[in-house]
């Protein structure tokens, strides 16, 4: 398999965004202690999932302070996201799920 560094820079857009932030959180994750969840957390959410609406539209899944089901919808270039290191919440440590590309078209 290829350097993920190098196959990020053959990416453009919301695909590069996408990927640097499954990078990101998979080396991350590697570092957090054991007893930890890795997640995303960006526009006052805890992100559980991403996703790409294809060609630069970022799809955050989570949920805000209060608890409640949050969907944020954001352009790649507007994206500001922090990998924060949380107490685990459940028996197995959790990191924010990065999903496959979605083309609107096929929904």
């Amino acid at each position: 398999m290829s350097d993920p560094i190098e196959s990020v820079n053959d990416l453009t857009g919301g695909a590069a965004a996408l990927a640097g932030l499954q990078y990101t959180l998979e080396q991350l994750s590697r570092l957090a202690a054991k007893n930890s969840d890795t997640l995303v957390k960006a526009y006052g959410a805890t992100v559980s999932e991403v996703s790409l609406l294809k060609p630069d539209t970022l799809l955050l899944t989570g949920v805000d302070d209060d608890g409640a089901d949050v969907v944020v919808l954001v352009h790649y270039t507007q994206l500001i996201a922090h990998i924060v290191f949380l107490p685990m919440k459940g028996e197995v440590p959790v990191v924010t799920a990065v999903k496959p590309p979605i083309r609107i078209s096929e929904r």
